[in-house]
């Protein structure tokens, strides 16, 4: 069993413990009496088995023993009579910096992650009627109870992150109440066409995301119609050459300035958002820059020179840092895998964004 971190507070509550009230505090800071801008169904309303992580760098600097975590259905007008069963494990630990993320999910932590709540089977609901315009109240129908309270020492981030291993649902049960930051995703558009994979019949596509959250720029390739189990590359650029190269079966739209290897195709040929390797997660200071991306697959089965295919080209300009209302919390997660897997999917609510939690502490 891993041990509870302890702290000098922490000794001082056992001595004291009689003559200390318990508080609350939530996060994202200002909701505690506001309804958020959004709503969540993963990850405990959802079957999906996933890990699912936040970290919370607002909950200020003094020491807490963290005892449990609660939360909130979405604003509705619905009777919400249902009952959420949760197969999970629950860690908590030290964070990094909250609006620069990691999706290798472990690298988030500043130390070794503590286990607060065991696997265990944990039942939510009735979430009872829910109002409007909300906030619906922190009820104790949808609580995380921390078995191994956690001392919180207020010198990082805060990480909370389960385990979900699957979901019994009955009967109607709410989303929960989440907030975003401000936003943006830069309009993005086609510089050129593709050339056709072998096996297929339509030109390989690429898409490039650029988008800003709360000042945080978040950028990923996907691939569609390439080549199967083939070697993919991403270029990227600041000028568009549209540049015939012999032996080519395409045209280049960019000038290629930084190159990745984002690895192997599917079997269908695809490259998806659930595997970034190539995804940057990195404070906005490019503001204005001009993004021209292609990427390129080894194609063994092509009768050209260069063994090559193209995608199509794009063109996105990185959006001005987005900082009317800024989260100092972000959420991670993956699609598909297990709650072992080691890597977050790629999303553009990942920084600035969160299920409003509130925390109870000593």
């Amino acid at each position: 069993m891993t041990p509870m971190r302890l702290h000098p507070l922490v000794c001082a509550t056992t001595l004291v413990g009689a003559v200390l009230a318990q508080g609350t505090i939530v996060s994202p800071a200002g909701l505690a009496t506001v309804e958020g801008d959004n709503s969540n169904t993963f990850p405990f309303v959802v079957n999906t088995v996933r890990r699912y992580m936040q970290i919370h760098g607002d909950l200020g600097s003094t020491p807490r023993l963290l005892t449990q975590l609660s939360f909130r259905a979405g604003a509705s007008t619905l009777n919400l009579t249902g009952t959420r069963t949760y197969d999970l494990e629950l860690y908590m630990g030290d964070g990094v910096s909250t609006l620069v993320p990691n999706l290798v999910l472990d690298s988030n932590y500043v130390g070794t992650k503590v286990v607060v709540i065991p696997r265990t089977l944990i039942t939510w609901g009735p979430q009872g009627q829910s109002v409007m315009p909300g906030p619906n109240p922190f009820t104790g129908n949808t609580d995380l109870l921390l078995p191994t309270p956690f001392g919180y020492l207020g010198t990082h981030p805060l990480v909370w992150e389960t385990a979900h291993f699957g979901v019994t649902a009955v009967g109607n049960f709410s989303s929960l109440d989440a907030d975003g930051s401000s936003s943006m995703t830069a309009p993005s558009t086609v510089t050129g066409p593709g050339c056709v994979a072998t096996g297929e019949i339509n030109p390989m596509t690429h898409t490039y995301t650029v988008h800003d959250s709360a000042g945080t720029l978040l950028m990923n390739p996907t691939i569609s119609l390439g080549p199967a189990n083939s070697l993919c590359q991403l270029a990227i650029g600041f000028s568009n050459p549209n540049l015939v190269v012999p032996g080519l079966c395409g045209t280049v739209y960019t000038d290629a300035q930084i190159t990745t290897v984002l690895g192997f195709t599917s079997a269908t040929g695809s490259f998806t958002a659930d595997t970034p390797t190539a995804a940057i997660v990195v404070p906005n200071v490019l503001a204005g820059l001009p993004m021209y991306t292609q990427c390129f697959a080894v194609d063994l089965g092509l009768v050209n020179p260069v063994q090559f295919v193209c995608s199509n080209g794009r063109l996105a300009t990185v959006p001005a840092p987005q900082t009317a209302s800024v989260n100092l919390v972000s959420r991670l997660w993956n699609n598909v895998g297990s709650p072992s897997t080691t890597t977050a999917a790629f999303g553009t609510s990942i920084a600035g964004f969160a299920l409003v939690t509130q925390f109870s502490h000593l």
